[in-house]
């Protein structure tokens, strides 16, 4: 259907994981939530399913995500890191 978004295609955001060299990137979804792949290891596949993925957290947790619900792949992210503070005087 013209104008109609179909989701996400999981051959996407397979290449998204496999390109050379890793890039990092956010997983947009359709409810506004943002998951950060900084690295290869923090997207796991599904076995035997073509729709679901698992977006692993730093904490050990991870989401499940349906593929159809994302809607862009955002390689323009920057790796969030903790800030230096100046010394004093």
């Amino acid at each position: 259907m013209f104008g109609v978004y179909l989701g996400m295609q999981i051959e996407e955001v397979r290449r998204a994981i496999h390109g050379a060299p890793f890039k990092p990137f956010d997983l947009c979804l359709a409810d506004g939530q943002r998951f950060h792949i900084p690295h290869p290891d923090f997207l796991w596949f599904m076995p035997g399913s073509n729709r679901t993925i698992i977006a692993a957290h730093g904490d050990g947790t991870g989401t499940h995500i349906d593929v159809m619900l994302v809607t862009a792949i955002d390689f323009r992210t920057k790796a969030t890191g903790t800030k230096k503070r100046k010394k004093a005087g």
